[in-house]
């Protein structure tokens, strides 16, 4: 490949498709690639990247009409531009001299744009699958998700459990309410058991509500958002993943690489992260006695989840960590356009 790589991410604030693309910084520098982030000034995305390895875009607004001129000019003498999510790509619709563009694709709400990419790269399958359905004239490639993986992890060996966490954006399609009627059950019939949900977002007010209907309130905390990601998965006897929507799922590689058995959802991202009964359990999406009886299931046997946990983390170290999916992300930058 001629030239380094500009990797683009213009939202500003934080959450997992902003630390996608700064893992992708970090991930290509790992494998010697010269790599230059542009984002916008101030953001999140951009103060996590080195400073001599950056390029940050003033803006005047929300819809500067200059800021595509600027990136454009960053942009040239590049040889290649990951372009993470809907802005970004349309910033760069354009052909731009000696560049491949390439549209990093994270969900489900791509738009009609990335039939404008050189090629594309989807988080899972389930995205590449519906990418290649609507532009089958797109080169795309899959490319997960990475995760850091801890060294070492100590587990709780106690026959008890009864800490359930989960994590994400407190937003209706993560599902939360489902997770919450499922626990509320729980409590009804005797288990004691306790569920944090760490995360901030809209719904936060409607599910301290439902909790407070459900009769839980005193039984689920929500801490907001959570920095310190070991720690809160060191006091975790089961992670949930209750999703509606879910094009990948890093918290759920997240949980399994600190050894926490894993419930999710049957949702793109998730399928093709968990082996039911091998590294975690999978169960229909918006089916509260499903979820229920899987969770009753995991902390009635502890051993069992305990299993779990260590081949989901096992697998985790085989197909996500930082070094196995950064080899990828060089591979796929060099990857031919047709």
């Amino acid at each position: 490949m001629t030239g380094p790589v500009l990797n683009v991410m213009m939202a500003r604030g934080r959450g997992g498709l902003e630390q996608a693309a700064l893992d992708w910084h970090e991930g290509l520098r790992a494998q010697g690639l010269r790599v230059t982030s542009a984002g916008r000034s101030g953001g999140w995305f951009m103060e996590r990247c080195p400073a001599d390895e950056r390029a940050s875009l003033a803006t005047w607004g929300r819809f500067d009409p200059f800021i595509r001129g600027r990136l454009r000019r960053v942009a040239g003498g590049h040889g290649c531009a990951l372009l993470h999510g809907n802005r970004a790509m349309a910033l760069l619709a354009q052909p731009v001299a000696g560049l491949r563009r390439v549209g990093v694709v994270h969900n489900f709400r791509y738009k009609p744009l990335v039939a404008k990419m050189d090629a594309l790269i989807a988080v899972s399958h389930g995205v590449a699958e519906a990418l290649r359905r609507d532009h089958p004239q797109i080169p795309c490639l899959v490319v997960p998700n990475l995760v850091r993986a801890p060294a070492t992890v100590e587990r709780p060996t106690g026959e008890a459990m009864s800490q359930i966490v989960s994590l994400g954006r407190l937003h209706e399609n993560k599902d939360f309410g489902l997770l919450i009627r499922a626990f509320a059950q729980l409590r009804r019939s005797g288990v004691e058991v306790r569920l944090t949900i760490g995360g901030d977002g809209p719904q936060l007010g409607d599910l301290q509500a439902l909790a407070a209907r459900e009769g839980v309130a005193d039984s689920v905390s929500f801490p907001g958002w959570i920095a310190d990601r070991t720690a809160f998965f060191a006091q975790a006897d089961l992670f949930v993943l209750s999703s509606k929507v879910e094009p990948f799922g890093i918290v759920v590689i997240e949980a399994m690489a600190h050894g926490v058995p894993v419930v999710a959802t049957r949702t793109a991202g998730p399928l093709d992260i968990v082996s039911p009964g091998e590294t975690g359990v999978v169960v229909a999406c918006e089916n509260v006695e499903e979820m229920r009886a899987a969770l009753f299931d995991l902390l009635k046997h502890p051993d069992q989840a305990r299993r779990l946990g260590a081949q989901g983390r096992a697998s985790v170290l085989e197909r996500w960590s930082f070094e196995v999916v950064a080899q990828r992300m060089a591979q796929a930058v060099d990857a031919p356009t047709t």
